[in-house]
């Protein structure tokens, strides 16, 4: 609502659902260059890792359910309300300064009354419907960029749920 109402630069409706549906940590969202994207895998630069993120460049597969809110970040009104971010970089999906993004994610967590929800749990939310799409582990890795089981387990909770809302239905 903020976001229709003030036109800030950061299209939080949109960015959520591109974190959930690619299960990436705010920092990997603001660094995904265009240019990186083939249509069905992005490259991730300097992805997180335990022995060092510097250099840790990973081709992920992006799910089809991404695709409309990649087109829509894309488009050229959100564009030029993203423009008006001083981190603007034209060649980026998300030219938006990540640490921002997780405090606008808290103060709209903390004007619904939500309590204890964080962006990064969108990373879990994603991996969780994977599973519940029943990916297999290596399909799920492929998306997430996990390189075992052990790592991606923590982010997926593996209950199935009666419904999930999708992007396409709000």
């Amino acid at each position: 609502q903020k976001y229709t109402h003030y036109k800030s630069a950061y299209p939080m409706h949109l960015i959520m659902w591109l974190a959930i549906y690619t299960t990436r940590r705010e920092s990997e969202l603001t660094r995904m260059a265009l240019a990186d994207f083939d249509g069905e895998h992005w490259l991730i630069k300097d992805m997180k890792n335990p022995k060092g993120s510097l250099g840790n460049h990973k081709h992920v597969k992006i799910p089809t359910s991404a695709l409309p809110v990649i087109r829509a970040l894309q488009e050229p009104s959100i564009r030029k309300n993203m423009m008006a971010c001083k981190y603007y970089d034209e060649s980026l999906l998300l030219p938006l300064d990540g640490k921002n993004i997780s405090k606008l994610f808290t103060e709209a967590c903390k004007i619904l009354g939500i309590d204890d929800l964080h962006f990064h749990d969108l990373r879990h939310e994603g991996a969780t419907r994977l599973a519940e799409q029943g990916l297999t582990i290596p399909q799920m890795q492929e998306i997430t960029g996990h390189d075992s089981w052990n790592s991606l387990q923590r982010y997926t909770n593996l209950k199935k749920r009666p419904k999930t809302v999708e992007y396409d239905e709000i």
